[in-house]
């Protein structure tokens, strides 16, 4: 998914309960260019309530690929294995090398059980 570095953007998730999860996203300028990650820090977590002080669900494993402006959000399946909840509320929150903070992506994480059986 590409985003535009200027705005946020609500993006909701669907998290199967004890499966991998991972989201692809894509940082561009106003041009639809790709924004240099190099430098900045992406943090992101999911907490029960669109709080800072609400208590931690989980946090997303983030891998970059800074020159194309792209980064992944992911959970393990036994980071998902171990959610008890059924909703949840995550923001990314990017810092440059100047420690100026930027909210990209913010939204609501539904967390689903599987139901088909593997053989």
């Amino acid at each position: 998914m590409e985003l535009l570095m200027a705005l946020p953007l609500e993006k909701n998730l669907a998290v199967y309960i004890g499966s991998d999860f991972s989201e692809n996203f894509r940082m561009v300028d106003e041009n639809s260019l790709p924004v240099d990650l190099t430098g900045y820090s992406i943090k992101s977590q999911i907490k029960e309530k669109q709080s800072q002080d609400a208590s931690l669900i989980e946090t997303f494993n983030i891998s970059v690929a800074a020159t194309d402006g792209g980064f992944t959000l992911s959970l393990t399946d036994t980071q998902t294995s171990a959610i008890t909840k059924k909703v949840g509320y995550y923001d990314v929150l990017l810092t440059d090398g100047d420690s100026i903070d930027t909210y990209a992506i913010f939204g609501q994480v539904t967390f689903v059980p599987t139901v088909t059986v593997k053989a």
